[in-house]
């Protein structure tokens, strides 16, 4: 997994569609559901990935006026399309490349449902191989049809519909692209096609059912109904204390503290990581952290609570829910914890697959008053914001 760490990646979000099928005035990638237009919609689910570092966002010069609804971000980077679907991906390779960019994920504007799920699980694929796209098994009889009729069935036993987001080492693609005349790339209906050029192996991985892609106004109306249905903003709130004791290490938020004394606990007693995974479990109605990982388990005992946030992270991703900021509360007289917030939220960073500016840490006193006052411990607060869908 080295190329995760030093490896750069953009995600281009193909916008420049004019959407002649959907028979609507305002393109469909700036229609609005809930307030918030399609294209926000699938931009959001990109924004926090710890592994994203540019969010390419390709549109057509004559929507210049919806696109001033597109989310004001630092990692987001308004480019301009092409005439045709491939020629705006050309547009998002050739800045990603002079950009030193050297993975990419393409995805489609107008496909708002694409889970956080699915997008590591493409990017993981990435960072092992240089071509990757997600796919569905054909389930219904397929028929090649002509003149209105029923010319032949066709075996379904290999056939795949594919999805994006398509992830790409970026001078590679760049590279297929280039043996293929402009004028013809229009007959290529995605970048695994132009990819197929070079001869080279594409892999796939498990795509999903609800990432659907907006084609109709049918296909509009059915993720209409799913996202105000169940796009909800989730708030929770976790607290915890722990009484100084001999004889252990210090471990706050997974990093070490340099101090006389540990924190009692059935596990490594990491106080901030366990308010952070109450107050996690708390917005996503999963109980609390000795439901999940109850004390009398020996398993649990002195176990890192790093391991116990991963866990945690994973049921995030499980419930179709996105992490949108966390908000912590270190209460404590002794040790200053200031020096350490930075390294602290690298950690957390790291664990939750989201910008570390999305974490932040803090510290304070009771002013001596009570048994934190009295240095009998430590406590921790945590509120996050999450958002959950389907």
């Amino acid at each position: 997994m080295k190329k995760e760490k030093n490896k750069k990646l953009a995600v281009i979000i193909l916008a420049s569609g004019k959407g002649k099928r959907f028979k609507v005035k305002t393109p469909k990638q700036y229609l609005k559901i809930n307030n918030e237009t399609i294209l926000n919609f699938t931009i959001k689910r990109f924004l926090n990935l710890k592994f994203v570092h540019k969010i390419l966002v390709l549109i057509n010069n004559k929507h210049f006026n919806c696109s001033k609804t597109i989310n004001k971000h630092p990692l987001i980077k308004i480019l301009k399309g092409g005439e045709s679907r491939q020629l705006s991906s050309l547009n998002g390779l050739m800045y990603a490349k002079k950009n030193n960019f050297e993975y990419i994920l393409i995805h489609d504007a107008v496909r708002p449902l694409v889970s956080q799920e699915l997008i590591i699980r493409v990017f993981k694929s990435l960072m092992k191989n240089d071509a990757v796209i997600p796919v569905i098994k054909i389930q219904e009889s397929i028929k090649f049809i002509k003149d209105k009729q029923v010319h032949k069935d066709i075996n379904r036993e290999h056939m795949y519909t594919s999805q994006t987001p398509q992830g790409f080492n970026t001078t590679k693609l760049l590279n297929a692209y280039k043996k293929i005349k402009k004028n013809d790339l229009d007959k290529y209906t995605d970048d695994a096609q132009i990819y197929s050029m070079l001869k080279k192996k594409i892999n796939i991985v498990d795509g999903d059912e609800l990432n659907k892609k907006i084609t109709t106004k049918k296909d509009y109306d059915l993720i209409k109904k799913m996202l105000e249905k169940n796009n909800n903003t989730k708030i929770g709130h976790g607290i915890d204390f722990h009484k100084f004791c001999e004889g252990k290490n210090l471990v706050i938020f997974g990093k070490k503290i340099n101090f006389s004394k540990g924190l009692e606990g059935h596990s490594d007693a990491d106080v901030g990581i366990h308010a952070l995974i109450d107050a996690i479990c708390g917005a996503l109605n999963l109980g609390d952290i000795g439901k999940l990982f109850p004390d009398k388990n020996p398993k649990y005992k002195n176990i890192d609570s790093k391991i116990l946030l991963g866990n945690v992270n994973q049921l995030i991703i499980k419930n179709n829910a996105q992490l949108i900021h966390a908000d912590n509360t270190i209460i404590c007289e002794k040790p200053r914890i200031s020096k350490y917030t930075l390294q602290m939220r690298k950690i957390l960073s790291d664990i939750l697959c989201i910008n570390k500016n999305c974490i932040s840490i803090k510290a304070t006193t009771t002013e001596k008053m009570g048994f934190l006052g009295k240095g009998e411990g430590i406590a921790a607060i945590s509120i996050v914001t999450m958002k959950q869908t389907i």
